[in-house]
């Protein structure tokens, strides 16, 4: 299964669109992305761990961490020339999880000096979501994961350069229960 259906690329990521003329998309797996103090000890305990999901892929899990950020770097080699492009974080939040349920974290996307920041929750709801459009909340997908955008940017051409999607918070309380797939990036 090629990336423009939902499947999942090795490594990096998986590109491709379906027909000749479709855009590309691209999916960055959790392994592809920076995930700070992913192989960090505090007290004795692990901040991350990676675990398999019932897919057999491979997925972190934050354990404990006071401080959270994800990035993904994406080369725009791998994308459409003059097609915009959204960045979503594929998650899961586990029922047990503290410190991320109707928190706000930053999320932001930039390309050369260009920036969007953006304000998501990680836990979905609908009345908020339409009262507040500043606000983005996460969708769940046919696959049973859940996805929610961290911004937008324009691939005027396919060359070297990367734009960079990143999520974060900082809270003096723990965070844990989010568990990360990968980021997926695909047309508007």
């Amino acid at each position: 299964m090629n990336a423009s259906n939902g499947g999942r690329g090795g490594g990096g990521g998986g590109g491709g669109g379906g027909d000749a003329g479709d855009p590309k998309r691209y999916y960055y797996q959790a392994s592809a992305l920076r995930i700070e103090h992913k192989d960090t000890i505090v007290n004795n305990k692990r901040c991350w761990r990676s675990v398999r999901d019932e897919r057999s892929t491979e997925v972190w899990e934050l354990l404990q961490v006071w401080f959270l950020y994800i990035e993904a770097r994406i080369n725009l080699i791998n994308l459409s020339p003059q097609t915009e492009y959204a960045a979503y974080l594929i998650f899961k939040l586990k029922s047990d999880s503290k410190g991320l349920n109707g928190a706000y974290l930053d999320a932001s996307v930039s390309l050369d000096n260009t920036l969007q920041e953006n304000v998501v929750c990680l836990t979905p709801n609908a009345v908020a979501a339409s009262a507040n459009n500043l606000i983005r909340f996460p969708v769940e997908r046919s696959d049973g994961w859940m996805e929610v955008e961290l911004g937008q940017f324009y691939c005027d051409e396919s060359t070297n350069r990367e734009a960079v999607a990143c999520l974060q918070k900082t809270t003096e309380r723990e965070m844990s229960g989010l568990v990360v797939a990968g980021v997926d990036v695909r047309p508007t």
